[in-house]
């Protein structure tokens, strides 16, 4: 003779289904496609005016440093992605910044190389936004 299923406090449902319908609300409240507030809108710093980022074909490095595509602004995740290998801004005969692709395995890395030997160097130079414009550009970063 077979074993009864056993039954949840309540009497109403066996215990296999209320462990089921747990698991189920435990794994829905886990899944990142959804969203904490309800009301959520992508406006942020990061997105003004709900824009939606270009995505990335590739990595980027700036200044021996890879670059984060969620940390980046709208502009700069686009320009990151314009960026051709081979452009620089020479100011008299000492290149001031160029860009290089570097292949790894499977993966094309883009680097963007900036003369800096130290954190000081590196906060004298323009921002990201002006250097990566002026390369894709032509525009001044100085």
């Amino acid at each position: 003779m077979a074993e009864p299923t056993p039954k949840a406090s309540d009497g109403s449902k066996d215990i296999g289904n209320v462990l089921a319908e747990a698991l189920q609300q435990v794994l829905a409240q886990n899944n990142p496609s959804l969203r904490e507030n309800r009301n959520y809108t992508p406006d942020s710093v990061f997105h003004p005016r709900g824009t939606v980022k270009t995505p990335w074909t590739r990595r980027y490095f700036f200044a021996g440093v890879e670059q984060e595509w969620a940390q980046c602004t709208p502009e700069e995740a686009d320009l990151f992605e314009r960026l051709k290998p081979g452009k620089h801004h020479i100011v008299g005969d000492v290149p001031r910044w160029s860009v290089e692709e570097k292949t790894h395995g499977s993966s094309r890395d883009v680097w963007v190389d900036v003369p800096c030997r130290d954190v000081d160097q590196r906060m004298s130079l323009p921002s990201l936004r002006r250097i990566l414009r002026e390369i894709v550009y032509g525009e001044p970063a100085d």
